[in-house]
């Protein structure tokens, strides 16, 4: 799994479609693979005041607060030239 590069690919997303709930909810997951709960939870609240009666939103603030993410996925570390 490339973390980095679905970060730089959802983020220039939603540089085009910043209030798309899906998008955001990609954001969540890749932040809370990388361990990064806070901007998990950030995000997802986003997500879930844009589109505030859809359910998957609300569990997925849930599991980000509740459940350790299993084998945590660091970013790579780019090497200088």
């Amino acid at each position: 799994m490339n973390v980095d590069r679905g970060m730089e690919l959802i983020q220039r997303t939603l540089k085009e479609y910043p209030n798309r709930p899906g998008y955001i909810d990609t954001l969540s997951e890749l932040y809370y693979v990388q361990g990064k709960i806070d901007e998990a939870v950030e995000n997802i609240r986003v997500a879930i005041k844009i589109k505030p009666d859809e359910a998957y939103y609300k569990q997925q603030l849930w599991k980000f607060k509740n459940v350790a993410p299993k084998n945590l996925v660091p970013p790579v570390e780019k090497k200088e030239s």
